[in-house]
């Protein structure tokens, strides 16, 4: 029953379930990620690390210091094998879901490589996205239409060519022809107080009998 200190629900809560790649430094790539969830409208950012490179590590602490990010160590049981590692980084989701019940509206499950991004040059914002392709249905302060929002995904190509850019996501401007089909590698934004458990993509389950989808309009 964790409540707000200053009694102010937050809209866009991140989680990255498993932080696990110690021999690549990845920060650059995570700062400028970080950065632009920062402009989508994010309120904070949950890592849940097993292990990470050094650099990755002072980055994640700057942006703790700043209150932007929150980090969580953790540990597999040496006899969890590979192969349930899957289905055990779910553990880190639900901790997430759990401890911020009361204080974020939204919940989104991505990795680092994945980001949403609204087409509509009037949508600056998840926000913004949310309440124009929902027919103002939801309010601007409460999203209380659905227990989750999913949006189709499209695949970007990483430019080999690219390799001594500054930027990750800015440098990789190529993509897939075709939008990929609704429930084909979706990513979501989901209801904290609604949603029971859930995946990387979609609830399993939720308060009322059925989740409630919603599928963001997409317009290629």
């Amino acid at each position: 029953n964790n409540q707000p200190a200053n009694g102010i629900v937050k809209d866009f809560l991140v989680v990255v379930r498993d932080l696990n790649d110690d021999a690549e430094d990845k920060s650059s790539q995570i700062v400028e990620w970080l950065e632009i969830l920062k402009e989508l409208g994010v309120s904070n950012v949950h890592f849940y690390v097993t292990k990470a490179h050094e650099n990755v590590l002072k980055a994640l602490k700057f942006y703790e210091e700043v209150k932007f990010v929150t980090v969580k160590l953790m540990k597999y049981p040496e006899a969890i094998d590979s192969a349930k590692l899957h289905k055990s980084s779910l553990i880190a989701l639900h901790d997430c879901l759990y401890q911020n019940l009361n204080s974020f509206h939204i919940i989104v499950p991505l990795d680092i490589t994945e980001l949403i991004i609204p087409k509509n040059e009037n949508d600056r914002t998840w926000k913004d996205l949310l309440v124009r392709t929902n027919d103002k249905r939801l309010s601007s302060s409460f999203f209380d239409i659905a227990d989750a929002f999913p949006v189709q995904s499209v695949n970007f190509y990483v430019d080999n060519d690219n390799e001594d850019e500054i930027f990750y996501f800015l440098s990789n401007i190529h993509r897939s022809g075709d939008i990929n089909p609704q429930g084909y590698d979706i990513k979501s934004f989901m209801s904290i107080q609604q949603v029971k458990t859930f995946n990387y993509q979609l609830p399993f389950n939720c308060l009322q009998a059925s989740c409630v989808i919603h599928y963001v309009e997409h317009v290629d």
